[in-house]
């Protein structure tokens, strides 16, 4: 695997100093997103070949889940999250938003993205993230 490295924005870096040097393979989000491919590739060899625009959103959708999911391995996070939301796992940034450095190094301002993040049904959104927040959210209504 190969992780690379970007430039913070010089406008809006967010937490982020600015053009401070982004290290990707310093971010759990990522690496375990970025894993993720890997492993389902390897469980299920020209699974992420793209027959259709739902391959690709099931691959970020469950990446994503699995670096959500992993950061709540982290028992001590996890409990002072809830604390500071009040118990309210929605309200948790610290624990639904992922690659937040990423994100506001882009000059977004927020996390790359945010689970669960989408309001739109699955016959609404055609890109691939898009969808596979579809799964996410899917997910998080279940729980």
């Amino acid at each position: 695997m190969l992780f690379g490295y970007f430039r913070a924005s010089k406008d809006a870096p967010g937490d982020n100093l600015p053009g401070q040097l982004i290290f990707t393979c310093l971010s759990h989000d990522i690496v375990a997103h970025e894993v993720t491919y890997a492993i389902v590739d390897r469980l299920r060899p020209s699974f992420n070949v793209a027959t259709n625009p739902h391959v690709r959103a099931f691959h970020e959708g469950f990446a994503d889940l699995v670096a959500i999911f992993q950061r709540l391995s982290y028992r001590d996070l996890v409990r002072r999250a809830l604390q500071d939301a009040q118990g309210e796992l929605r309200q948790s940034r610290s624990l639904l938003d992922i690659a937040a450095q990423f994100g506001q190094g882009l000059g977004s301002g927020k996390a790359l993205r945010t689970a669960p993040d989408s309001k739109n049904k699955i016959q609404d959104v055609r890109e691939e993230h898009a969808l596979g927040a579809v799964l996410v959210a899917a997910i998080f209504e279940g729980v």
